[in-house]
């Protein structure tokens, strides 16, 4: 039976204690902690998953272990209703839409951080690595009542690993063909009131060219260091705080784009990119009733170019986003939590000899969420945001969740409405940008019926989804300029099931069908595919090897320019050996079918590639 809490207070404690403290488990050789099916982006509060009435999907600790994926973006891969395309092999752009939102409509998130940039307002996702990640939740519809500008596709949010229990720690080292190294180290753990959690990681590669026209081409080199760190400060009753700080540093070679061909070779051309990501979150009660959360965060990307063949290749960009957050949550009564908030932006981008721009963004937000007999579970929100180029914007969510009894059905929905600012570039370009842009916006509705039946061992759930795009700038010939000219839509059809096949044995299927429309030229939306879906399996045929296999498909594309893209399947496969309680050996194999496809036209993408190495954890 569930336990029940007559002190609203209690419950709220309740929650957060199990999101920090969870249920300790060893797993893959280190005690890490199982947490409850509790998410925090849904309503920026510990909710328990089913309990959701928006769509929602969670990568947690033990996915992440399982399938030895180096990078965020290749975790993203398969999610429901999200694309990934990547412009060549590793460290090239890396761009994520989702529900046919473009890439600078769906909010990237660390520990709270804003991540998209002021420049272009999207999040290349390349660097991001997965070390040091406990958890990643894909929150999926427009989400600006919450979160603001870009939230119109959904949110992202990624989460450190906290430290638990003794000191440990962790070492690992891969390498394979075509001519790739990888290595990481972490330790974390508590002491008193104090747990930290840190990670660093290096990668390397040099086996191929980033241009897939032409014969004698060079291959492209790229370089990463990322390092991360995380310590709180756990007073139980009396609050927490936790700082972050993540800092990664990447070279690589790229190729150039020719007027009329599309990319070609370039020996010569190098991009380095370089990030910092720091933030700060207190919590703390006030009242039995009532709790106060603090959050303060910067993030900054510089990039630079530089090729001696073309001054095109030769420029450097930098973004700063600095984002401050307080939010009370108040329990007037036991089944309902009412949520204020106030938020301040500030979006700094220069563009060396273009722009050196900033602009600043006051928010204030209300949500309140409530539940019936714990069965039907509602929350209604609001907010507006000054902008000071463009003004204000108000956005307004609603979401719905019930559950049917014990029949093992759920129906879930949620509507709501989403804004993006212009970017900096939108705004500033010099030539080119247009101060009198008004944001984007979209509204967007999702319903969904979810079914669990064999003893709860397999669950499918199947919902509808339906995006309006309004108010999108493009460039209008007439004017030379960005305009607020275009419209699209995207509506489609998201299917998820999840099965145990015994202790041993789990399988996760996912599709999605997208119809998408861009009401100016009545053609697809570029880039988002009419299908996709993805066939994920992870077995324990004995106690000593764990294996894991991930098969991804992608139908039905086109480019910016109308042309099509290729179709495409991928097959990836993890196998690990279980030497001792210490030591894990493993094989990796990406694109075991050997298939020759781009994700972006012209862009060359890895064959079959084979990669070993070893973990070893203590």
């Amino acid at each position: 039976m569930q336990q029940q809490y007559r002190c609203p207070w209690a419950r709220l404690l309740s929650a957060g204690l199990a999101m920090v403290i969870g249920i300790r488990e060893t797993v893959r050789g280190e005690t890490h902690v199982v947490l409850p099916e509790l998410v925090i982006s849904a309503n920026r509060y510990p909710v328990r998953v089913s309990d959701v009435g928006s769509s929602i999907t969670v990568i947690g600790l033990e996915d992440i272990l399982a399938s030895r994926l180096p990078t965020v973006l290749e975790l993203l891969r398969g999610v429901p209703g999200v694309d990934i395309t990547q412009s060549g092999g590793a460290g090239r752009i890396a761009s994520v839409t989702m529900r046919g939102a473009s890439s600078s409509q769906v909010l990237v998130l660390v520990d709270g951080i804003r991540l998209n940039t002021a420049t272009l307002g999207a999040y290349d996702l390349s660097s991001l690595r997965s070390e040091n990640i406990e958890r990643i939740e894909i929150l999926r519809g427009p989400q600006s009542t919450l979160y603001g500008s870009e939230a119109i596709g959904g949110v992202i949010s990624i989460t450190t690993r906290k430290g638990r229990g003794d000191s440990g720690g962790d070492i690992t080292a891969e390498a394979g063909s075509p001519e790739q190294y990888r290595s990481s180290a972490g330790l974390r753990g508590t002491s008193g009131v104090v747990d930290y959690s840190v990670a660093a990681s290096h990668e390397y590669h040099d086996g191929l060219s980033a241009a897939s026209a032409g014969t004698d081409k060079d291959d492209d080199r790229y370089e990463n260091i990322s390092l991360s760190g995380r310590a709180g400060l756990n007073f139980e009753e009396y609050g927490r705080a936790d700082l972050v700080v993540r800092y990664f540093d990447s070279d690589i070679d790229v190729d150039g784009i020719g007027l009329g061909i599309g990319p070609t070779d370039d020996p010569n051309a190098v991009e380095e990119r370089e990030g910092v990501i720091a933030s700060l979150n207190v919590s703390t009660p006030v009242a039995m009733w009532w709790e106060n959360i603090i959050h303060a965060g910067i993030s900054s990307d510089e990039l630079v170019g530089m090729d001696p063949d073309s001054e095109f290749g030769n420029f450097k960009i930098d973004n700063r986003n600095i984002n401050a957050n307080w939010q009370a949550n108040l329990l007037p009564t036991d089944n309902n939590i009412l949520s204020i908030g106030y938020s301040f932006e500030e979006r700094s981008g220069e563009s060396k000899g273009s722009f050196n721009e900033d602009v600043t963004i006051h928010s204030v937000y209300i949500q309140d969420q409530w539940n019936h007999d714990e069965s039907l579970f509602a929350a209604v929100g609001a907010r507006t945001d000054d902008h000071s180029e463009f003004g204000g914007e108000s956005t307004f969510r609603g979401t719905l969740a019930h559950h049917a009894g014990a029949t093992g059905l759920r129906l879930h929905g949620s509507v709501g409405t989403g804004f993006k600012a212009p970017t900096l570039s939108d705004l500033f370009f010099s030539g080119f940008g247009n101060p009198d842009l008004d944001p984007e916006t979209s509204v967007g509705i999702d319903a969904g019926i979810e079914y669990v039946f064999f003893k709860e061992s397999v669950v499918i759930d199947v919902t509808y989804f339906h995006n309006e795009f309004d108010d999108l700038i493009s460039f209008d010939v007439t004017t030379s300029r960005p305009e607020n000219i275009s419209e699209a839509e995207a509506k489609g059809i998201e299917l998820s099931a999840n099965a145990m096949l015994g202790n041993q044995a789990e399988l996760d299927l996912s599709y999605t069908y997208m119809d998408s429309e861009d009401k100016t030229t009545g053609a697809q939306l570029p880039r988002r595919p009419g299908h996709s879906g993805a066939i994920l399996a992870s077995m324990s045929p004995t106690e000593e090897f764990r294996s894991y296999a991930r098969l991804l498909i992608v139908r039905e594309r086109i480019d910016s320019d109308g042309s099509a893209m290729d179709n495409y399947e991928r097959l990836d496969l993890n196998v690990e050996y279980v030497m001792n309680e210490h030591i894990f050996p493993y094989v990796r194999f990406e694109n075991v079918l050997d298939h020759d496809y781009e994700e972006v036209n012209g862009f060359e993408t890895a064959g079959f590639t084979a990669i070993g190495g070893v973990r070893a954890v203590w």
